[in-house]
Order: structure tokens, then C-alpha cells, then sequence
């Protein structure tokens, strides 16, 4: 069944999301890593909510760490979906 599929793929993303969420920003590239996932699995089953948090998660990512140019473009993508 394509939706029941589709439904694990965006649990799967908003897990992604959630455990970047708890790691610590400055100090694991591994949140950018698992954003990006999430995002790209997000894209492939145009789950906007999980595009969107996922983009917003990196601009957080971008902001901890004092690049607010990646910081904001990030968040505007997000707010633009």
C-alpha cells in the first residue's frame, strides 16, 4: 500500500528530525547530516511539513554556529515551502 509506505517514510523523517533536535548544534556535524537525509527523503515523497522542518533544522544548525548567511537562507527556503 503506497500511503501505509509513504506514512512510515515520514515517521522515519520526523524521527530524523526529533534526534537532530536533541544533539548537541555546535558540536556534531551529524545533525547536518540527518537534516540533509530527512530532507532528501522528504523531497521524494514531497512531504512539505518534513521539507520544511528540515530545512528549518539546518538553519538552526547554521545559526549556532555563527554562519547566519546559511543560517538564513535556510530558513527562508522553509518558510517559502
Amino acid at each position: 500500500n503506497v500511503s501505509t509506505a509513504q506514512d512510515a517514510v515520514r515517521v522515519q523523517i520526523d524521527s530524523l528530525i526529533a534526534l537532530c533536535n536533541k544533539i548537541d548544534l555546535q558540536n556534531d556535524k551529524a545533525v547536518l547530516i540527518n537534516d540533509r537525509l530527512a530532507l532528501e527523503k522528504a523531497e521524494k515523497i514531497n512531504y512539505n511539513k518534513g521539507q520544511a522542518n528540515a530545512l528549518y533544522a539546518m538553519g538552526g544548525y547554521y545559526s549556532v554556529i555563527s554562519d547566519y548567511t546559511n543560517a538564513f537562507r535556510y530558513y527562508f527556503k522553509a518558510l517559502m515551502i
